[in-house]
């Protein structure tokens, strides 16, 4: 059996892994390569089909 050496950290119901994650859940907040609609990363990742619109 497969066990995870990631920690993390449960929130209500959501699991937020690695806990190291956290600062970005809020997605009002500008941080370093965010994916965000206009940016170039995720024009491309629709074209691609990883995201969905």
């Amino acid at each position: 059996m497969l066990t995870s050496t990631t920690p993390e950290m449960r929130i209500g119901q959501s699991v937020i892994e690695p806990i190291t994650e956290e600062p970005y859940l809020d997605r009002d907040v500008s941080f370093d390569c965010k994916i965000e609609k206009d940016v170039l990363c995720y024009r491309l990742f629709i074209v691609g089909g990883v995201l969905s619109m």
